[in-house]
Order: structure tokens, then C-alpha cells, then sequence
């Protein structure tokens, strides 16, 4: 469920520093049962699931 929705890198301990990286699922490869991410600097990953968070966006301000 996460194809088109922005998402946050998270547990990856082969590449360290793309944890906390966030880019788009672009689609999810079901032979590799993984996602295929566009990150923010434009590099496509090949990512798991469980390395993977939806990035929520608020409406900004404080409710009142």
C-alpha cells in the first residue's frame, strides 16, 4: 500500500545513511518482495517492506 506515497527510510544496517532518508515508492517488485524507491537526491533503491514508513503530512499550525 505504500506505491505513490512518500515515505521515510528506517533499520537499514547495510547502508546506514540512508536511514532517516525520504523519497517515493515507486513500485513494489513482487519476485524481490521489495520496493523500488525514488530517494530525494533522484537515486532509485530497491528496498524491504520492513525498511520502509509512510511519511505523514499534517496540515501545519496548531489545532484551535
Amino acid at each position: 500500500p505504500l506505491v505513490g506515497r512518500r515515505i521515510k527510510i528506517s533499520g537499514v544496517a547495510s547502508k546506514p545513511e540512508l536511514n532517516g532518508t525520504e523519497g517515493v515508492a515507486l513500485s513494489f517488485d513482487d519476485a524481490k518482495n521489495r520496493y523500488n524507491v525514488r530517494l530525494n537526491s533522484g537515486s532509485v533503491m530497491s528496498l524491504k517492506p520492513a525498511n520502509l514508513e509512510a511519511v505523514y503530512r499534517g496540515g501545519g499550525g496548531m489545532p484551535g
